[in-house]
């Protein structure tokens, strides 16, 4: 229901002749989410109550605990980005000083994608789940999946970059190929990466059995964004072994609190 929720919108668009992409897709995926839950309270009845079924328990491990484990996990690129702006003279805290929700796609991809995702892939998902290994593997399989629909944006961003640039093949066969291909590699890279951050995100969730961590953890990763790797060897040798060295304790220590 959730995947496909994400195609829905388009119909919805074009029957009320509506322009934004971006909050009809939200909608339409949080329709979906909102029928998923209600299932799961009164039809399913796995759980007493909807508070119950989302699994919403504040407390300060469920808050503490997902920011430790990222904070150390992005540990090497967040002081890649201070030294190098640092040797630029600018302000790291610029970037914490910005708003970011004055953009709708940043209060969808900060806000409203990690809660609705996390809702869906780990809090209902988990209602159903026979145990945690199930549960971690088929969750992670799921969320991947979920993002496969960016292949059909990476083709048409990628045939209109080559048509603007004027590249030009031997014929729209080849030029199909390309496109394609390349598609498919960045696809497959996203559904690797996005597997991976599931198994993760499933490990916190057993780990604080709230919502609430999941959400804060996904949120906290889609603001930083995937590590800039190519950043760290444009320094200097002296940099390049520091910045490697916060990026091995980081990790030292995200392993220490993800398997404590």
């Amino acid at each position: 229901m959730f995947i496909s929720s994400v195609y829905a919108w388009k119909q919805i668009k074009r029957y009320f002749k509506m322009r934004s992409n971006a909050k009809l897709k939200t909608l339409s995926v949080a329709i979906s989410v909102l029928l998923m839950i209600l299932n799961q309270r009164f039809l399913i009845g796995n759980c007493s109550s909807i508070m119950e079924c989302l699994y919403i328990n504040v407390n300060l491990n469920s808050i503490l605990y997902p920011l430790i484990c990222n904070t150390f996990l992005f540990l090497g690129p967040i002081y890649n980005s201070i030294l190098e702006k640092y040797l630029k003279n600018e302000g790291f805290v610029n970037k914490f000083n910005e708003n970011p929700f004055k953009d709708d796609r940043m209060l969808i991809r900060i806000v409203l994608a990690p809660l609705l995702e996390e809702i869906t892939f780990r809090a209902l998902f988990y209602q159903n789940a026979e145990n945690q290994y199930q549960y971690r593997l088929l969750s992670s399989i799921l969320f991947s999946l979920a993002h496969s629909h960016k292949f059909f944006s990476f083709f048409k961003k990628e045939r209109k970059f080559r048509s603007l640039y004027n590249y030009k093949e031997t014929n729209k066969i080849q030029n199909f190929k390309t496109c394609f291909t390349k598609a498919l590699l960045t696809t497959l890279f996203i559904l690797m990466f996005t597997f991976i951050f599931g198994f993760y995100a499933a490990s916190v969730f057993l780990k604080t059995r709230s919502l609430i961590s999941v959400i804060l953890l996904h949120s906290y990763c889609n603001y930083l964004g995937f590590p800039k790797l190519k950043q760290i060897f444009s320094n200097t040798k002296v940099n390049i072994i520091k910045i490697l060295v916060v990026y091995f304790v980081g990790l030292v220590f995200f392993y220490y609190f993800i398997t404590m």
